[in-house]
């Protein structure tokens, strides 16, 4: 995949289900995704679900400007309200619909 994305134009407008915008931009979607999955992964499993917080803010940044989207389109579930002092962990898995 590493090797994939070093041969991109990561600046080339992409066609994508969020509507056009930078490819390297919409790669981060596949790789909040991930981070998201880690913590129901984790959660489901009775492990630490306590996310690295550059990977928590990375998600929370994406999933600001997706999750509208994907909420109409039955991706996530609704938002969940979560303080405004709350970690970026607790913000991104808010977003997603997740009970922090």
């Amino acid at each position: 995949m590493l090797a994939t994305l070093k041969e991109l134009d990561l600046e080339k407008i992409v066609e994508t289900p969020f509507g056009e915008m930078p490819g390297g931009q919409f790669i981060m979607v596949p790789i909040t995704d991930m981070i998201v999955h880690a913590w129901d992964l984790a959660k489901a499993t009775g492990q630490n679900t306590t996310l690295d917080a550059g990977l928590a803010e990375l998600g929370y940044n994406v999933l600001v400007n997706v999750a509208e989207f994907g909420r109409k389109n039955g991706a996530f579930a609704p938002e969940i309200t979560v303080p405004v002092t709350a970690s970026f962990q607790d913000r991104m898995l808010g977003l997603s619909g997740r009970q922090p």
